[in-house]
């Protein structure tokens, strides 16, 4: 009886010394064949710049050429707010700026610019300049962009005509939503909503032999928000919309790029999703 115990209990324990064994060989097979293997870590170092040649982004713009004038009105708050998204989008942009208030600077001459940007809505302001800004247009190939729906007075009334506008009243419309054409910028051919809507955008008629729209409301059918008119030598870019905060800067840095033959800008084209607390569940959008 005792013999019998025995037996089995040492059979009992053989599947496990069987395994043991076969793990061993294969420990052992490992060790042979990874013998001589050494780990080898090469040492690199990154060539740092020194901190005394570091540009910031600050710097690198103040030392672009001033291509662009920006007019602004510090006693005007339209003109503050808009100045405040473009002083954002002429720096990612790199266009080099001076910038002039007219409630406290004289205008420089607009010879020494590429772009003169009145950042204004009326444009009783500018005075007398207001034509001098006209005739350097027309002789001198000059670019003048009014981001601002210009109001209907006497002054913007004189120029109505240079800017491609054949017909405009007093009346504004409603842009509850903007069509893009398709050529105009990424994402063009389909209407962007707008929140908050408001009647911001003048009643305009164009003159379809010197104008080209870009942007409508509603449809291409729609009031035109953004058009560029040549004259003379050079051109206007006008933008009817009214609606100045980063969502639209897009639309803006769009129609600067019209002034040149060629437009040029980084697109990231990636996106992220994080899952919180996974796998619980993800509210919709």
């Amino acid at each position: 009886m005792e013999s019998l115990r025995a037996k089995v209990k040492k059979n009992r324990f053989k599947d496990t010394l069987l395994i043991v064994l076969v793990f061993v060989f294969i420990a052992a097979v490992l060790l042979v064949e990874l013998r001589g293997v050494q780990f080898q870590n090469s040492q690199k170092k990154l060539a740092l710049l020194s901190e005394d040649k570091i540009v910031t982004k600050a710097e690198a713009y103040q030392q672009l050429n001033q291509e662009v004038l920006l007019l602004y009105n510090s006693a005007d708050f339209a003109s503050v707010d808009a100045y405040a998204e473009f002083e954002v989008i002429l720096a990612d942009m790199k266009m080099g700026t001076l910038v002039v208030d007219l409630a406290n600077q004289s205008i420089p001459e607009f010879k020494d610019f590429d772009i003169v940007i009145p950042l204004i809505s009326n444009l009783s302001v500018l005075g007398d300049k207001l034509t001098e800004i006209c005739d350097w247009v027309r002789n001198d190939g000059g670019n003048v962009y009014f981001p601002l729906t210009i109001e209907k007075e006497a002054y913007s009334s004189s120029i109505e005509s240079k800017l491609g506008i054949m017909d405009a009243g007093y009346e504004y419309t409603v842009v509850d939503s903007i069509y893009v054409d398709p050529e105009f910028m990424l994402g063009g051919g389909t209407r962007f909503y707008v929140d908050d809507a408001y009647d911001s955008a003048r009643t305009v008629r164009l003159n379809p032999q010197t104008t080209q729209a870009y942007a409508f409301v509603g449809d291409e059918n729609g009031i035109p928000l953004i058009w560029e008119a040549d004259y003379g030598n050079g051109k206007f870019v006008v933008n009817n919309f009214g609606l100045h905060d980063k969502t639209y800067r897009g639309f803006c840095a769009a129609s600067l790029s019209l002034f040149g033959d060629v437009a040029a800008y980084p697109v990231i084209n990636g996106s992220a999703f994080y899952l919180d607390d996974f796998p619980s569940q993800i509210p919709e959008g």
